[in-house]
């Protein structure tokens, strides 16, 4: 039945309205509508439908010889109702010129006998119609349908084979198979050292190139099955092949562009982690130098100057993580950190560093929090600080006249959790309607005039709109052209049980102290080399050693135990990820348990596998502050007394 279904025959048996089916020499493999509604189930295999010991021989005898049976009837093959009318059944070889192996065997309601003749007259024109309408379907057909013998010689081929190939169908026949196949794809298939009917018979879809009768060669795709015979009748295969060329052609060129894209992607990847290095190297010496000069007793008017430093100093960080985080957020790379921070704190310094632009520009700018808020949160304050600080520079840069608030309000809280509405508002030159949803896409602006005329990349927003609903949260605006805009989301944190305040003070305050440490620091930039160098002083180290790149690193690794080790990940010869590898295999199992801890530019996220795969105890992001690395170095040395 497959083979009828592929040629589109079971539509034009379908339409007969009587009763019909097609068997081939073991089985039946066809039954119409009409059979099927009003005749009873007879088994596939015809011998034990059809028992008349002549018809048997006589469809034994076609099978070998092409000779078709003449009509009869068929005392097995009865209606489901009882009925007068008896059925007389023709046997029909269809369609010559394609094959022999198949028989269509036709009933004919016969009410009187003395209209037989008529009959069977219009019996014979409709099959001859359908014969017809079969070739027509045959040799139209978008794909050649064609037959080869056990040894590769082609029985049959349908005549579109010149619309595909060139070739008449008379050409064809006769000839072999391989004669038309690639040199290569020959090659392939000689070399599975099988059976070729073995091969045919695993193997119902091939994909093989053609010769074209101007020399060129073609992709086509098979599918077909091979089809057994009895007694001295050898096996053939028949199926139908389709020209693929320009799907191949366009699954090539696909695969070409996915290559260039996935090279493209690595390269960019590569500049932003450079990119990361080169511009936070420099952030990381105005951070850490900040922090060195406010630890150093400054005056109260200097202290107040080194925390807007040191603020803004992080608030530029922040505006470069912009740039080199929109890829990584784009691509869903970024993870929220969970760590404890006072919200208000974080909202007014932010707020406050902006006031200088305001009040040159004339503007009021203003924060509102409601006292409910929790003293501390837990959260990602390094994002919260990207969504605040990219929305409020945008409400200082587009407004000239009135003022930019910020609102914090409690929605609701529990002893678990507070769930905050942020809103800034502002009374700037607000956004066409049109405009609205644009503007939260990437490297996207109101218009090309805004773009002139106030600058900026268009970045700010699509990164607000991805970390907001990195939150599981949306933000939503209202605005009304030249008077403003409000920028309001919901967030919900997790609430912190605040210790007293003496407990608090005296874990701040507390001596920091590392005089029983002795620790391998391998940093090849000077400025990094000198802020830590001050900083584990500072904590009364015990014994440091600076390395400025991977090998000397390794040597001084060699000639001493240490209790951790701080290695950059980007350094000349060998980089801290080939350092840690050596460590790790170092044979002396006293030394090669030694904490690590990687510095980098880099996210966690980037490096985490390798990390994992090396044994690397812990991360440190570069820019980072004393408390951090304090925090970090110390957390790996719960064994050392460190009083």
């Amino acid at each position: 039945m497959r083979q009828f279904n592929q040629f589109d025959i079971s539509d034009v048996f379908n339409e007969i309205n009587d009763p019909l089916f097609v068997i081939e020499s073991e089985e039946i493999i066809f039954f119409n509508k009409f059979f099927k509604k009003h005749f009873q189930e007879i088994p596939f295999d015809w011998r034990s439908s059809i028992t008349e010991k002549e018809l048997v021989a006589s469809l034994e005898e076609f099978f070998k010889t092409g000779i078709v049976p003449k009509n009869t009837f068929l005392k097995k093959v009865r209606p489901k109702e009882l009925s007068s009318i008896k059925y007389e059944w023709s046997f029909t070889n269809l369609p010559s010129s394609y094959s022999e192996k198949f028989l269509i065997v036709r009933g004919h309601p016969l009410k009187f006998q003395s209209k037989a003749g008529e009959l069977l007259a219009r019996t014979r024109e409709e099959l001859q119609q359908s014969e017809e309408k079969y070739r027509t379907l045959v040799e139209e057909s978008t794909e050649i349908i064609f037959s080869l013998s056990d040894t590769l010689e082609f029985y049959y081929i349908s005549p579109n084979v010149k619309q595909f190939l060139g070739y008449e169908a008379d050409e064809v026949i006769g000839t072999s198979f391989l004669h038309y196949l690639n040199p290569e794809d020959l090659d392939v298939f000689q070399s599975y050292g099988v059976e070729i009917s073995d091969f045919l018979d695993e193997n119902q879809y091939l994909e093989f190139r053609i010769k074209h009768k101007n020399g060129t060669f073609r992709v086509f795709s098979s599918n077909g099955r091979m089809v057994d015979e009895h007694e001295d009748k050898k096996p053939f295969y028949t199926g139908i092949a389709r020209d693929i060329t320009e799907l191949k052609q366009a699954q090539k060129e696909l695969f070409q562009a996915k290559e260039r894209a996935e090279k493209d992607s690595l390269v960019k990847s590569q500049f932003l982690s450079m990119m990361s290095h080169e511009i936070r190297t420099p952030m990381n010496a105005v951070i850490g130098l900040t922090h060195l000069l406010m630890e150093e007793n400054p005056r109260e008017d200097q202290l107040e100057n080194l925390k807007t430093l040191k603020f803004s100093a992080e608030n530029l960080m922040s505006l470069i993580n912009d740039l080199l985080d929109f890829s990584k957020i784009d691509a869903g790379k970024i993870n929220l950190e969970q760590s404890q921070f006072d919200l208000r704190v974080l909202v007014n310094r932010i707020v406050h560093s902006y006031s200088f632009q305001a009040k040159e520009k004339g503007l009021k700018i203003r924060t509102d929090i409601d006292g409910e808020i929790p003293e501390l949160l837990i959260g990602d304050s390094v994002r919260i600080s990207q969504i605040i600080n990219n929305l409020l520079s945008n409400a200082v840069k587009f407004t000239d006249i009135g003022q930019v608030r910020t609102v914090l309000q409690v929605v609701k809280a529990t002893r678990e959790f507070c769930e905050i509405k942020f809103s800034i508002e502002d009374t700037g030159i607000g956004i066409p309607e049109d405009k609205v949803e644009s503007i939260f896409e990437a490297f996207t602006q109101a218009s090309s005039d805004t773009t002139r005329k106030f600058g900026g990349t268009g970045l700010g927003l699509a990164i607000v709109k991805r970390l907001v609903e990195l939150h599981g949260s949306e933000i939503n605006v209202s605005t009304t052209l030249n008077q403003g805009s409000t920028f309001e989301f919901t967030l919900k944190f997790k609430s912190v049980e605040i210790k007293s305040k003496d407990q608090t003070e005296q874990q701040d305050y507390k001596e920091k102290s590392l005089k029983n440490v002795s620790i391998l620091v391998a940093e090849d930039n000077l400025i990094n080399q000198i802020l830590i160098k001050k900083f584990l002083k500072n904590w009364h180290i015990g014994k440091l050693v600076m390395a400025s790149d991977g090998q000397e690193a390794i040597e001084e690794f060699h000639k001493t135990n240490f209790d951790i080790i701080l290695l950059d990940l980007q350094m000349p010869i060998l980089g801290g990820l080939s350092v840690a590898k050596f460590i790790r295999e170092d044979l002396d199992s006293g030394k090669n348990q030694v904490p690590i801890l990687v510095l980098s530019a880099a996210s966690h996220q980037e490096i985490k596998s390798e990390m994992l795969e090396l044994s690397i105890n812990d991360f440190i992001e570069k820019p980072f502050t004393p408390e951090v690395l304090y925090g970090k170095i110390t957390e790996h040395l719960i064994s050392k007394d460190l009083s």
